[in-house]
């Protein structure tokens, strides 16, 4: 009974806010295309998204396609020795191996330290090329929220200073889900790493969601 009294004024906006979607025309061409690029990628399938270990295996350059063949010569990885590309052997990067899952959460955390900076580099420039808004300090604010487009405040150092950056999620709601949801599988913890960027229409986060899926710094 309590956590429905706690939810019930949030249902009412979220109800509120969806009549308004779905009484605008564009807005709902907008979710259909949306449904159809989900399709598309996969990403209906639950199964789809797991976090897997870097394939251990090396592909001779000689064996790939000329294209790709020219692209994996120019990859020069700090820790791969000299010796392999004179074997004309390497290993190419973002070949994740299906059959090795991740089962350490200790590796998902160090891996996601580096992976939050990476990110906010890249939720910048999507932000910056559709209209996309952060979260900002509300300090002195009467309003809840304060949200400011990303294009409009980020040459000013002292409003970038305001922005609520998301950090890692927490250890304790990680074990939670691994527990609750994940069948103690570490590897369908899917956003240690997060972020969030709003929109005020549906038009500018489906250009945001075109972009990122374009973007050749991510894979989704």
């Amino acid at each position: 009974w309590l956590s429905k009294k706690l939810l019930k004024q949030d249902k009412m906006r979220y109800e509120d806010l969806w009549r308004k979607v779905m009484a605008n025309k564009d807005s709902v061409a907008c979710i259909d295309h949306l449904a159809g690029v989900m399709r598309m990628i996969g990403l209906d399938d639950q199964d789809y998204c797991r976090q897997q270990n870097r394939s251990k295996k090396r592909l001779r350059a000689d064996w790939l396609p000329t294209q790709l063949r020219a692209e994996g010569t120019s990859i020069t990885a700090p820790t791969l020795n000299p010796i392999f590309a004179e074997l004309d052997r390497m290993d190419l990067q973002g070949r994740p191996d299906s059959k090795s899952l991740v089962t350490s959460c200790n590796q998902l955390y160090a891996q996601s330290a580096f992976a939050l900076v990476l990110l906010a580099e890249r939720v910048k420039n999507w932000a910056e090329r559709t209209q996309g808004m952060f979260r900002v300090d509300s300090e002195g604010s009467e309003q809840e929220n304060s949200f400011a487009v990303w294009r409009d405040i980020k040459d000013d150092p002292d409003l970038v200073a305001k922005v609520r950056w998301p950090v890692a999620k927490r250890h304790e709601r990680a074990v939670e889900k691994l527990l609750r949801s994940y069948q103690n599988s570490p590897s369908k913890l899917l956003d240690l790493t997060r972020s969030c960027i709003i929109f005020e229409n549906m038009t500018d986060l489906t250009n945001c969601l075109g972009i990122i899926i374009t973007d050749e710094n991510v894979r989704v």
